[in-house]
């Protein structure tokens, strides 16, 4: 059969790497075949990042579109994850295997058409598992230099994303105008207002912080939570 080999790596440095290099996985796809008795008709290889999914790979999509020209028969990839990491991808790879009935193998790791949407399900996981803990990492880092640690910026607070300038420290800093909000809204409860006072007051003189849908719908619960005692 004529055979389509597929390789991919996430980095330049992965590239020149020893254990998961194009080198590397180019060789064992080439034994493999050569066992097969197969023919290597056409070779793809990409350098990108997993974490890219929502980004369309050159050479793999050349590979799609050779694919329905019937330039091979088969498809050779080192480990799944190395074709697909998303359901996206996979699925768009699925298509093409069912309409020119094109045949697809893993050396490392056993592959098949009905095992596409399972293997692609596993990737995206291990994916969002990994950003995850990168994610949770660059934070524990940064708190512990006592430095912003990334996400939604609290009320209250600003932050200076301009690294090049003269004020960046890293850290978040009190915006003044929303901190003097919140601390009238403190003293409120120290008084005993209302809490649909207070709801309605925000509201009306803080209009930035929500969008006209969200006071609404904010505004009808505190109406309705007014009328409860324990809210007051």
């Amino acid at each position: 059969m004529r055979a389509a080999i597929y390789t991919r790596v996430s980095s330049e440095e992965q590239a020149k790497g020893e254990k998961f290099s194009i080198a590397t996985q180019l060789a064992d796809c080439e034994s493999h075949c050569q066992r097969q008795g197969d023919i290597v008709a056409k070779k793809y290889s990409d350098i990108q990042s997993g974490a890219d999914a929502l980004k369309d790979r050159a050479q793999f999509e050349r590979m799609l579109s050779d694919a329905k020209l019937g330039v091979f028969d088969k498809i050779v990839v080192w480990k799944p994850d190395r074709l697909f990491r998303s359901l996206k991808s996979a699925a768009k790879l699925a298509t093409v295997l069912d309409e020119t009935r094109i045949v697809i193998e893993g050396v490392q790791q056993p592959l098949d058409r009905n095992m596409i949407g399972l293997w692609a399900w596993v990737a995206e996981q291990e994916l969002n598992t990994m950003k995850q803990r990168m994610g949770a990492g660059k934070r524990a880092k940064a708190t512990e230099l006592g430095k912003w640690g990334g996400g939604f910026t609290k009320y209250g607070y600003k932050y200076n994303t301009n690294k090049m300038s003269s004020e960046y420290t890293g850290k978040l800093a009190v915006e003044e105008i929303e901190a003097n909000v919140v601390r009238g809204l403190f003293q409120w409860i120290d008084e005993g207002r209302l809490a649909i006072t207070m709801f309605n007051w925000f509201l009306e003189y803080n209009t930035s912080f929500v969008s006209a849908a969200d006071r609404s719908v904010i505004q009808g619960n505190a109406r309705q939570n007014g009328h409860d005692k324990s809210f007051q």
